[in-house]
C-alpha cells in the first residue's frame, strides 16, 4: 500500500508540474524583458504583444522606428529572406575546444529544463528571435553566483520569423536548434544583462536521457554523445590539472 501511495504521489506530481510548464509557457508569451529592472523600455517584445500594436510596444522611440522601417521595406506574404547570422561562432580567435574545455572554462554552466519558447523582436539583435525560457535545474559551475539568484532566465536563438501586418522578418542561425518544452539542456552562460532575466550563452547543448549531444558550434570541436557526470568529472579534473 506504501508503495502504491508512492507511485500514485508520483504521477500526481508528474501531471502538477506539466500543467505548472502550461502555465509558464502561456504566461511567457506575453512576458517583456526589459533594459533595466525600472521597466521602461523593452530589450525583447513578442509576437503577441506587437501583433496588437508596434505604436503601443515599450520600445524607446529610436527602436520603434527601426522596426517600423523595416517592417515597410519587407515583402509581404510568406516569402521572406532571412538575415543569415552565425551563433554557431563566437569572436574567439583560439583553435576550436572540445566539450572538456569548454565546461572547464566556464564561468557559469547548468542543467535546466525549457519552459516556454517565445518569438518575438529583439533589440540587441535588431532581428526577430526565439526567445528560450529556461528553469536551471542542476549548477554545474556558478562562479559570479548568476544563476543562484533566479529561478527563471531567457535566452536568445537568432532564428525565428515574425508577422506584422501580413509583413514578414526573419532571421536563420547556422547552428540553430530550437529547443522544445520540457526539454533538458546543459548551458555554458557568460553573463546576465538588461534587467537580469536575460542571458548571454556561449553555448548550450540537448541533454537526451543522461547524454549530452553536440551542436554545430562552430567554436567546438564535435563530440559523440557522453553521459552529464562523464562529462562534469571530465571537466573538475581539467581544473584540478
Amino acid at each position: 500500500m506504501k508503495r502504491l501511495r508512492i507511485l500514485l504521489s508520483l504521477v500526481l506530481f508528474g501531471s502538477t508540474s506539466l500543467s505548472l510548464y502550461a502555465a509558464d509557457a502561456a504566461s511567457l508569451q506575453k512576458e517583456i524583458l526589459w533594459k533595466t529592472t525600472g521597466q521602461q523600455e523593452a530589450l525583447f517584445v513578442p509576437a503577441d504583444v506587437l501583433q496588437k500594436s508596434i505604436g503601443a510596444a515599450p520600445f524607446a522611440a529610436q527602436d520603434k522606428a527601426y522596426l517600423a522601417g523595416r517592417l515597410e521595406a519587407a515583402q509581404s506574404g510568406t516569402n521572406c529572406a532571412p538575415w543569415i547570422t552565425s551563433h554557431g561562432w563566437s569572436s574567439r580567435t583560439a583553435p576550436p575546444r572540445t566539450l572538456t574545455q569548454i565546461m572547464a572554462e566556464s564561468r557559469s554552466m547548468f542543467t535546466a529544463k525549457v519552459v516556454a519558447v517565445v518569438t518575438g523582436w529583439s533589440i540587441s539583435h535588431l532581428s526577430p528571435v526565439t526567445m528560450v525560457w529556461i528553469s536551471p535545474t542542476e549548477r554545474v559551475r556558478d562562479a559570479d553566483g548568476i544563476i543562484a539568484k533566479r529561478e527563471l532566465f531567457a535566452f536568445a536563438i537568432e532564428h525565428a520569423t515574425l508577422e506584422i501586418d501580413g509583413r514578414q522578418l526573419c532571421s536563420a542561425d547556422k547552428a540553430f536548434e530550437i529547443p522544445a518544452i520540457g526539454q533538458r539542456l546543459l548551458v555554458d552562460a557568460v553573463q546576465t544583462v538588461g534587467d537580469g532575466r536575460l542571458l548571454l550563452v556561449a553555448h548550450y547543448f540537448p541533454v537526451k536521457g543522461e547524454e549530452v549531444r553536440a551542436l554545430p558550434f562552430g567554436d567546438v570541436i564535435p563530440f559523440q554523445p557522453v553521459s552529464l557526470d562523464r562529462a562534469v568529472a571530465a571537466a573538475k579534473q581539467a581544473v584540478r590539472q
